[in-house]
């Protein structure tokens, strides 16, 4: 179904073409039909008001569809530019949230990998500290400036997972300076691995 484009100039433009030809006729039509009884005529002062109340009324009309043309214009612009910058910041955010899932899911592999080596840790056989690597965080991976994008709740979250590694990384560096063997900690270990892989999987949304 065709629809008329109100944002391009040419309505507009019609519009006053039609009504510049009728008054143009009609003045036309009034000055041929008796042009010397009209000029002679007792009442040309109230023709004059007449036709110049029509032509301000009209040119008043054509101005206020120019300026309506335009207003909307301008109005339908600030829309296009505001849905653009939109699609820009919910793009943006759906690129951090994609990075913050696969960070998680890096945390969690690293974290169940090192409960299976704990699993083989007891005082009969024990796994060497050198055996269980540090954790990153996500500060680390990511950093937390376009955090901001997900929402209040999910910096929350983000930044609870990156204390509970910092739990964790903190009791392997005071194995790695005693160089005891991981069974001496391996319930501190075990709780700090655990929370951090139970808070991951809420991060990361599985």
């Amino acid at each position: 179904m065709w629809k008329p484009n109100w944002d391009s100039p040419g309505p507009l433009i019609g519009a006053g073409v039609v009504l510049g030809a009728i008054l143009g006729a009609t003045l036309l039509a009034a000055f041929c039909d008796d042009p010397v009884a009209w000029a002679d005529s007792d009442h040309r002062a109230d023709w004059l008001g007449f036709w110049g109340g029509v032509a301000g009324g009209l040119m008043t009309l054509i101005a206020a569809a120019i300026a309506f043309g335009l207003t909307r214009r301008q109005v339908m612009m600030q829309q296009y530019e505001l849905a653009a910058l939109q699609e820009e910041q919910e793009a943006r955010q759906r690129t951090v949230m994609i990075l913050l899932l696969r960070s998680a899911t890096m945390i969690q592999v690293d974290a169940e990998n090192y409960l299976r080596r704990l699993k083989f840790c007891s005082d009969g056989e024990v796994v060497p500290s050198s055996h269980l690597g540090k954790l990153r965080t996500i500060e680390a991976v990511l950093g937390y400036g376009e955090l901001w994008r997900l929402g209040i709740r999910t910096i929350e979250k983000v930044i609870d997972l990156d204390l509970r590694i910092a739990d964790y990384n903190n009791v392997v560096t005071r194995l790695a300076v005693s160089q005891s063997e991981v069974w001496i900690e391996k319930e501190a270990l075990t709780n700090a691995l655990t929370s951090v892989l139970a808070n991951s999987k809420i991060v990361g949304g599985s």
